[in-house]
């Protein structure tokens, strides 16, 4: 089969098909059921010899055509080759206080598709208990998340998601071993150090990110005995899913 590449064939919601395990039936061949099967078919009109750039989570990336369309049963068969290494894991983390979950499922597509290697949930204590009820703090819940984002962005790293109902054991007894070293960074209104300027840009970094009503004294002393440093965002006052693409992108901006 020829294996030429076409760019421009995808709309931006669907820049790259990631297979799961159970998709791949061959090292070279693959069978797309569900969602994603009815948005090649119904949006993208995916017919017979269709290119497609394919890639499998946590792994190699390359360039795929369509072989077989079942529209009955909803089924595309993919033919694939897998010819460039996966993405290095970015080197981004995120630290977020859990907020509604309407907007905990846009923040995990966003800042998958940013690019973050970590993301660490946790109940602050202006966080509602109502919003650690949910099941997108589940692996079954926040998966499909994080998959569309890489699926926008053209990766295939998944980021590793740690879940935590409680702040002060987080922060106190695992935060060091989940984080590793690198630059730590809290979100903070009164702080007058942006966010670039206190990231090196050598090494890890992550940043830490409150509710709408902002991390307490407390949080933000116990984050600083952690070695975060208190930084700002912008003079502006920002929803937390917009906060968090600012960081990330201002973090991003300043890595070399």
């Amino acid at each position: 089969m020829p294996w030429e590449s076409n760019p421009g064939a995808l709309p931006r919601q669907l820049n790259l098909v990631l297979l799961t395990p159970s998709e791949r039936t061959t090292d070279e061949r693959a069978r797309l059921q569900g969602p994603r099967a009815a948005h090649l078919i119904d949006v993208m009109g995916c017919e017979v010899g269709r290119s497609l750039r394919v890639g499998v989570v946590d792994g190699p990336m390359g360039e795929g055509r369509v072989v077989a369309v079942d529209r009955q049963r909803g089924i595309v068969e993919v033919e694939y080759r897998l010819d460039r290494p996966a993405p290095e894991r970015p080197r981004l983390d995120l630290l977020l206080a859990v907020p509604r979950p309407k907007v905990l499922a846009r923040i995990f597509e966003h800042v998958t598709a940013l690019g973050v290697g970590r993301i660490v949930l946790t109940r602050s204590w202006r966080v509602d208990k109502s919003y650690l009820q949910t099941t997108l703090l589940e692996p079954e819940g926040y998966l499909p998340h994080l998959r569309a984002g890489l699926e926008q962005a053209c990766d295939t790293r998944l980021p590793e998601v740690h879940v935590f109902h409680r702040f002060k054991p987080l922060v106190e007894d695992q935060l060091h071993e989940i984080l590793g070293p690198g630059a730590r960074l809290v979100a903070h209104p009164s702080s007058t150090v942006a966010a670039a300027q206190a990231f090196a840009g050598v090494g890890r970094a992550v940043v830490a990110i409150g509710p709408e009503r902002g991390w307490t004294d407390y949080e933000v002393s116990a984050l600083g005995a952690c070695g975060f440093t208190p930084v700002s965002l912008g003079s502006r006052i920002l929803r937390v899913e917009t906060a968090c693409t600012a960081a990330l992108a201002q973090l991003a901006a300043a890595a070399p």
